[in-house]
């Protein structure tokens, strides 16, 4: 155990920590910090996502939780699986990449989405600035993950949202929301300077990861802009898979080598103390280089995958806030965007007879426009407005070419698709003494129109498709006490089908083993839910905790399943996108944190979800529900130092679906955190993760295994690693 962690350390640079003591005490002593210890209290925390405009979580009959700047860089988080380490309900999938180059996608989409309370994918809405990052998209070989997109370091806070988002945000809010806000120049103006440069690095042993991320922010009376640039270097996540070499049955990562790099630029315009204009531009290319050493076999001599993700977000923001509170208009917010999002995954496989590559490409440009207003009537009883509309149009399109014999490319697994959205809503929140009475509404259509006559499309004939949903909301907030906050809601949400679900068009039947086709399916409904859920919260000055029980009832579920067919060339399986089962998700959740004195404080959480699909046959577990979890954590903060000791524990999976299939043990593990504020301009963070070397794996990641698989050490997580940043403002 100390020889690792020597080794880890020695690993790290010893020019990085010279130029940490050489630039924080050439500039300043240790007399610029103020190092008395001060009284904390719980801090009030502030959403979003939950109506739209800044409101105190007290205030909102939702379960919301919030991840600050400061939480990202004390947990040294690396991207979106980091950033949601510590919530509970929430997980992340991402396998170990051991996809091949035609059937299996494996690991392909690296962190695919972001489950809450049981579902996951395009269920979810994730965003960015509030454009939505584009959707999950899965054929064959390829797996688009939407956490792809995202770079940690440009963002300043990151909300939760658990439960049904659609009276808010449309299409895709089934089972919640998760929002990042990108950084603004005021974020980096921390010194009180009209000129600030920035510079953050850091390194993680569990993939020998760097990197750095230099930023600069000015500001004048009216004008204030930045540009930040993040660059980052990894290689294959170390698991505890023992067995090398080649072949299905290496258990050790694959060989990766991942590089990325991130821009994110702003100008802000205050024209006057009504007005404001905002310019982003945000933008993300991240290269995946893998060579895939257990896909090889006695037929295949090498195969390599070389996998680039691409997001480029343009967007104007105009921002009305009157100064006389005498008009009926008290916020507008209007906000054009343009989004153009591309994946590409390329596979090279080396054959003793006849090589094969695949050539994978999913692509997505919307465009669109948000507004909200904010409008607030009487005095004795409050009731503020929130009401607006959003639209977006997208141009959706696939690609597959390659080289194999027998089959015909280029090939479209669905026609090019203009895929159209708009959405009207308005929530009013009645104020009356304790009591906040929160009614929402929400109308949304959709259409799909894809191309016809396209000669690289050769499914059946493709079909348009529109539709329309109400979505309603009723939430009721109770202010009984500061530690007695009661709020209890009911939310509807919807999703609509995808054109991949509609329209999917693929036939192979060139193999006299399995010879299958996809089929379009015009009739599809949108998926909908309703959840009922009930809870308890509270904050003082030094406690802070909310706990609440839900049931959330699902229809329509769309997948896509075997429907027919024998595998034959003369009577293929055939594949279609159907409407499914019912699915009840029921759930307790909870979070506390209690400051004991100025400096020490302890935390907790947990989260326990039970989810069963109903159909004519009886009912069977979901699988996507993740196994109960505990959190714990000590902390210690006296300003010029901190730690943080974090537990978590996870019940092993009870429920599985799948008779045969693989069900993981219980787990806990360890991080240790912690910081030194050397000065005002420098700080050092240090973290060592999974303390215990504990070996464990993610349900999420898992679930497909069968118990007698031998491969299940490839999908575990890192033993004992360590983690080191350091930052630097001047």
């Amino acid at each position: 155990m100390g020889d690792r962690v020597m080794n880890y350390i020695v690993y790290f640079p010893r020019h990085l920590l010279a130029l940490a003591v050489g630039l924080s005490i050439s500039g300043y002593s240790l007399a610029d910090i103020s190092t008395p210890v001060v009284s904390k209290a719980i801090l009030k925390e502030l959403t979003v996502t939950a109506s739209h405009t800044e409101q105190d979580v007290l205030n909102v009959a939702n379960t919301v939780s919030v991840i600050t700047e400061d939480d990202v860089q004390k947990q040294q988080a690396a991207d979106i699986q980091d950033m949601l380490r510590y919530e509970t309900g929430v997980s992340v999938r991402a396998q170990p990449m051991r996809a091949g180059a035609t059937f299996s996608s494996v690991g392909r989409g690296g962190n695919e989405g972001v489950n809450i309370r049981g579902l996951e994918g395009n269920q979810v809405t994730i965003q960015t600035d509030g454009v939505r990052l584009p959707a999950l998209y899965s054929f064959g070989p390829i797996v688009t993950g939407r956490g792809n997109y995202l770079e940690p370091e440009g963002y300043r806070r990151a909300e939760i949202l658990r439960g049904p988002s659609s009276t808010l945000y449309g299409s895709e809010g089934l089972a919640g929301a998760v929002s990042f806000v990108t950084k603004d120049p005021e974020d980096l103006l921390t010194l009180g300077k009209d000129v600030q440069f920035n510079i953050r690095t850091g390194y993680a042993s569990e993939n020998k990861s760097w990197f750095t991320t230099p930023a600069v922010a000015a500001r004048n009376e009216q004008v204030s802009a930045m540009l930040l640039y993040t660059q980052r270097d990894a290689e294959q996540l170390r698991n505890q898979g023992g067995v090398a070499g080649v072949g299905d049955t290496r258990t050790q990562s694959n060989p990766q080598q991942i590089d990325s790099d991130y821009w994110l630029g702003k100008l802000v315009w205050d024209v006057n103390d009504e007005h404001r204009l905002k310019f982003t531009v945000e933008s993300i290319d991240r290269n995946t280089d893998t060579e895939v050493l257990s896909g090889l076999s006695s037929t295949v001599t090498a195969l390599n995958a070389d996998d680039r993700v691409r997001r480029d977000l343009y967007k104007m923001d105009y921002l009305y806030q009157p100064t006389s509170s005498n008009g009926l208009l008290r916020m507008a917010r209007i906000s054009l965007y343009q989004q153009d999002s591309r994946e590409r995954q390329f596979s090279d496989e080396r054959r003793t007879i006849g090589d094969r590559t695949r050539d994978n490409e999913y692509s997505e440009l919307v465009q669109g426009v948000n507004a909200v207003f904010e409008s607030q009537l009487g005095e004795t009883v409050t009731q503020t407005f929130h009401y607006g509309v959003d639209y977006s149009q997208t141009d959706v399109q696939a690609l597959r070419e390659g080289t194999p014999a027998g089959t015909s490319f280029p090939d479209k697994p669905f026609p090019d698709t203009d895929y159209q959205l708009l959405g009207l809503f308005v929530q009013d929140e009645i104020a009356l003494g304790q009591w906040r009475i929160i009614p929402g509404l929400r109308y949304d259509s959709y259409k799909l129109d894809p191309a016809t006559g396209d000669q690289f499309y050769r499914g059946l004939p493709p079909e348009s498709l529109s539709d329309s949903a109400v979505s309603a909301k009723l939430g009721v907030v109770w202010q009984q006490a500061p530690l007695l906050n009661w709020f209890a809601q009911y939310a509807e949400g919807f999703r609509a089908p995808t054109p991949q679900d509609v329209n999917s068009g693929f036939t192979n039947l060139s193999s006299p083993f399995f010879s299958y086709q996809t089929i379009a399916n015009p009739d599809l409904k949108a998926e909908t839910s309703r959840m009922y859920e009930v809870g308890l919260r509270g904050r003082d000055n030094q406690l802070r905790y909310s706990v609440s029980v839900f049931r959330a009832d699902y229809k329509n579920f769309i997948e896509n399943v075997a429907v027919s067919g024998a595998g034959t060339p003369a009577d293929p399986m055939t594949y279609q996108s159907i409407n499914r089962d019912k699915v009840t998700v029921t759930g307790i959740e909870g979070d506390a944190r209690w400051q004991l004195d100025p400096v020490w404080a302890i935390s907790a959480g947990f989260s326990w979800h039970r989810g069963d699909r109903r159909d004519d046959e009886g009912k069977t577990p979901l699988a996507s529900i993740d196994p109960a979890r505990l959190l714990a954590g000590l902390h210690y903060d006296q300003g010029e130092y901190y730690a943080d000791l974090m537990l978590t524990h996870e019940q092993a999976k009870k429920r599985n679906p799948d008779a045969d299939g693989y069900s993981p043990g219980s787990f806990t593990t360890a991080d240790l955190m912690a910081g030194w504020q050397i000065s005002r301009n420098a700080s050092l963070q240090a973290g060592v993760f999974n303390l215990t070397d504990e070996r464990y794996t993610h349900w999420a990641d898992v679930r497909d295994l069968s118990a007698d698989s031998q491969v299940i050490d490839a999908y575990t997580q890192p033993g004992r690693n360590v983690r080191v940043s350091f930052n630097y403002q001047f």
